[in-house]
């Protein structure tokens, strides 16, 4: 087997939690080496190797050098690395998904590399991720379907053109794609086959679903957290990590800023995907549909 770095890319609210708890960390531990994201996040440490790579990818820098400790890594365990985080197709603050995107071609182009796409039915996928970001969509004035089929955020389920822009990063041939639809029914084939078909650890048993909601009638019951997008703003506006009292603030400060993040302090009720609604966003999303039925052969 030749050693390569395997990433899984996402798409958020694709069972990734599910991957990245029950499936990954149990490939074959001889072959391969599982860097994170460690679930459940924020409760453990990553691999130092894995930190440096997600900076490289939101900082844009250091990407030729984070390239070359992948390479030393690989040669030093001699197992194939597996590197998976949702987040990495998911516009960030003034970072988009298509910047993360293009750093992980620059990253991955000296490499003998693969990549993962989870997807899942368009229209469920950015209801699901709408209900999970409500949080910043809460305050917008559109429907949740006017916001699905305009805003930046939804495109990744956009998957034609998704698809072309990884083709512009990426090796046509090295991108691979496994359903949400599958993993739940505990169908890993295309998985198993990004991978080169591993053997799985014992202590792997199946995938489970990670993310169930708290459901009432016909409307999901979303915890509203603490807002705390002002920090990051006045930290960037009195200079950053140019400014000794920032950084220190930020050093001492931000494990308590990320707990108030996690914490909710009220809930709200939004209504679950109605089926009118569906059907509107998949008849205007034919093409993306058609998209993956003729290059992956998945029907939706």
């Amino acid at each position: 087997m030749n050693d390569k770095v395997y990433f899984h890319i996402g798409l958020p609210k694709t069972a990734t939690t599910s991957l990245q708890f029950d499936y990954f960390p149990y490939v074959d531990n001889e072959n391969f080496l599982y860097l994170g994201v460690t679930q459940p996040r924020g409760r453990y440490e990553n691999d130092s190797l894995y930190e440096f790579i997600f900076k490289a990818i939101y900082s844009g820098k250091g990407i030729e050098k984070v390239s070359k400790l992948i390479c030393e890594r690989i040669e030093k365990e001699k197992k194939s690395l597996i590197i998976s985080d949702e987040i990495f197709t998911v516009s960030t603050g003034d970072i988009s998904w298509r910047d993360k995107v293009e750093r992980i071609g620059e990253l991955v182009k000296p490499l003998d590399y693969r990549i993962l796409v989870t997807v899942r039915e368009p229209a469920s996928a950015m209801h699901s991720f709408y209900i999970e970001r409500y949080q910043k969509f809460r305050n917008e004035s559109d429907t949740f379907v006017d916001l699905a089929l305009s805003k930046e955020d939804f495109e990744i389920y956009k998957y034609e053109g998704f698809f072309k822009y990884l083709d512009l990063n990426f090796e046509k041939e090295n991108v691979y794609c496994q359903t949400f639809e599958n993993i739940l029914i505990g169908d890993f084939d295309r998985v198993s086959s990004f991978l080169g078909y591993p053997e799985m650890e014992s202590g792997y048993s199946s995938v489970k679903n990670r993310n169930l909601k708290n459901r009432s009638g016909d409307k999901v019951s979303v915890p509203i957290n603490f807002n705390l997008n002002w920090i990051s703003w006045l930290y960037r506006s009195i200079g950053g990590e140019r400014n000794v009292v920032a950084r220190f603030i930020k050093t001492h400060f931000n494990p308590l800023f990320q707990k108030l993040r996690r914490t909710s302090f009220r809930s709200v009720e939004v209504p679950m995907l109605k089926a009118k609604d569906s059907d509107f966003i998949k008849e205007k999303l034919t093409g993306d549909i058609k998209e993956l039925s003729e290059r992956f052969g998945v029907k939706y």
